[in-house]
């Protein structure tokens, strides 16, 4: 089949090119209908949600039909929500719902971005900036859940502002689930309350506060002890480790990059230097501006550049990977650079 009658079949079975299943991987054996099969080397994440999706809690076939169960299921949220989406996992729906959630996950992140502007001082058009952002746009194109980890971070931001504590830990509860890098969020929303504490401010609801923390990353613990349970593994355990000592990643993906030009892999390793010195240059200028931690969203701004400053080249020398992996920084950034808390303290919620 030429590419021109093989695009145009694709094109004939709708949404299903976004999960980005080969026919040879083992899970193909599940799908019912028409389905656009890729070739094994377009293969990508999009297959895992799909078996999330499908297999909620790892105790169907699914889980078993692809690699490094345990370290997929590390971060189930984004297949959770398309399980719900497509009615309890029908197999001819589940395709849609990830669609269907991802793009929610773009609505509710543009909305909460808008109103997180306008409430730390900003122009609420900055939610606009989440359309652009590059991470986002290819999580829809892929079915990857990067949409719904920013929506997730937003709303608990406004549920605090707000003192809105019961969804505040709802939500940093989902996100904990949906990505490993927002376990770090109540571990800023901390750092944000214990600044503000030795400044001298006394917050009421402390307890339900401290409970809106440490919900997520509790039931986090224990739905890791059951992936060890069912998989024999930790999710932490499985697949490539992605971080080491500050910087050193970094350097070694310019180095690789640079033998990617000489050797062969040009296409890579020529965008990668350029794509690495404006993020790098990004991170610099984001971090100068949230060390004067203006508003709540700058200690999780910190922590994220912590990390990214660790991550080695599994991450940082292929583009569709990195700009994932900033996506939660991406959308932040306007916030840490234009933003600050308004003088009058936001008022408590009720829970």
């Amino acid at each position: 089949m030429g590419a021109a009658a093989a695009l145009a079949a694709a094109r004939s079975k709708g949404v299903t090119l976004l999960v980005h299943m080969s026919a040879g991987d083992s899970i193909s054996r599940l799908v019912k209908g028409p389905f656009a099969y890729v070739a094994a080397d377009s293969h990508y994440d999009g297959v895992y949600y799909y078996a999330i999706a499908r297999d909620p809690l790892a105790r169907g076939a699914a889980h078993r039909l692809i690699d490094l169960g345990a370290y997929r299921y590390g971060h189930p949220g984004y297949g959770w929500l398309a399980f719900l989406a497509s009615g309890g996992g029908q197999a001819r729906a589940v395709p849609y719902a990830l669609l269907f959630v991802t793009l929610l996950g773009m609505g509710v992140a543009g909305w909460a971005a808008g109103v997180l502007a306008l409430d730390l001082g900003m122009s609420p058009w900055w939610g606009l900036a989440i359309a652009l952002n590059p991470g986002l746009l290819f999580a829809v194109s892929a079915d990857t859940g990067e949409s719904v980890q920013v929506a997730l971070m937003l709303l608990a931001f406004l549920a605090w502002l707000r003192g809105r504590w019961l969804w505040a830990g709802v939500v940093i509860t989902l996100g904990c689930f949906t990505k490993e890098a927002l376990l770090l969020l109540p571990l800023g929303l901390f750092l944000w309350e214990a600044l503000r504490f030795a400044l001298g401010e006394r917050p009421t609801d402390v307890g339900r506060r401290l409970a809106a923390l440490v919900c997520g990353p509790v039931l986090y613990g224990v739905w890791v002890a059951y992936c060890l349970h069912v998989f024999g593994a930790l999710p932490q355990g499985q697949g490539d480790f992605n971080l080491g000592a500050p910087f050193t990643g970094w350097v070694g993906t310019f180095q690789k990059a640079q033998a990617m030009v000489l050797e062969g892999g040009g296409q890579v390793g020529m965008p990668a230097v350029a794509l690495l010195t404006s993020l790098g240059g990004l991170l610099i200028l984001g971090v100068v501006r949230a060390l004067r931690v203006r508003s709540l969203v700058d200690p999780f701004f910190v922590l994220l550049t912590i990390v990214a400053l660790c991550t080695n080249f599994n991450v940082l020398l292929f583009p569709k990977d990195l700009i994932r992996m900033v996506a939660l920084t991406g959308a932040l950034l306007p916030f840490v650079i234009a933003g600050r808390m308004p003088s009058v303290a936001a008022r408590p919620g009720r829970c």
